[in-house]
């Protein structure tokens, strides 16, 4: 079986005796969907030049909508940190990580940079009573070296009250 286009193909060849092959067809479906999803990127996904972090307010104050462009050079997941900036206290630690975590496309060449966007909430704090937060982006490489951090930025924000 063969899917893909003129930039991008995947092959497989099984040389099973068997005349079903249910599993194989299942794994394919998923790997073709897959990468079908590469091709609806967004003609910014990729650009050339420097990092960028973009913190904008959400729809309510202690909702942060997050862009980013950087390249991690090789495969793993991006995710965030955030602490209070005065006092180093951690913010949404129980919850930060799980909702910002995201594989982000990766490249040998550093000028290439991938789009991460991402809506998080920072639950410590209350409306109308702005602080100075760190926000740090991490890096867990799927190679299993150590989680390093790619970068950080202190901004003003305030917490999501219910």
């Amino acid at each position: 079986m063969c899917f893909g286009d003129k930039d991008f193909c995947v092959e497989v060849i099984e040389e099973s005796p068997a005349r079903e092959r249910r599993i194989t067809n299942a794994v394919l479906a998923f790997l073709k969907d897959e990468f079908q999803s590469l091709t609806n990127l967004p003609p910014d996904a990729v650009v050339r030049g420097s990092d960028e972090f973009t913190l904008r307010n959400g729809m309510q104050p202690g909702i942060y909508n997050l862009t980013l462009r950087i390249n991690p050079g090789e495969p793993g997941l991006v995710y965030l940190k955030a602490f209070e900036a005065t006092k180093g206290t951690r913010l949404s630690e129980g919850r930060l990580k799980g909702a910002s975590n995201e594989r982000i496309g990766w490249s040998n060449d550093p000028e290439e940079k991938f789009l991460y966007e991402n809506e998080f909430t920072i639950y410590e704090g209350d409306w109308g009573k702005p602080y100075a937060a760190r926000i740090e982006v991490w890096f867990c490489p799927d190679s299993g070296r150590t989680e390093r951090k790619l970068m950080e930025r202190i901004c003003k924000i305030e917490g999501w009250m219910r």
